[in-house]
């Protein structure tokens, strides 16, 4: 399976791989990657568990599996990315 390209105007989902980064960055490093992706026209949003971090320094398998398939389901998403692509 080939995803499609990203364009303008498309919506991608953050969501949390293991050993995920995100919650060791700082907010306004976060938030210049949020207005990067803006600034190439694309939204974005984060799954629910992204921020979590378990006794194994991740996002549980189950909540990290969760938001996945929350974001194949949801119709506004048209893509995805882990916080290290950001």
């Amino acid at each position: 399976m080939i995803p499609k390209k990203l364009r303008q105007g498309d919506h991608m989902r953050i969501i949390s791989p293991p050993n995920s980064l995100l919650p060791k960055l700082a907010p306004e490093i976060i938030e210049r990657g949020i207005k990067r992706l803006n600034e190439m026209g694309l939204s974005v949003s984060f799954g629910k568990h992204i921020l979590q971090v378990d006794e194994f320094k991740s996002t549980s398998v189950k909540h990290r599996l969760q938001d996945l398939h929350d974001a194949f389901l949801d119709n506004v998403v048209d893509g995805g990315s882990s916080p290290q692509g950001m």
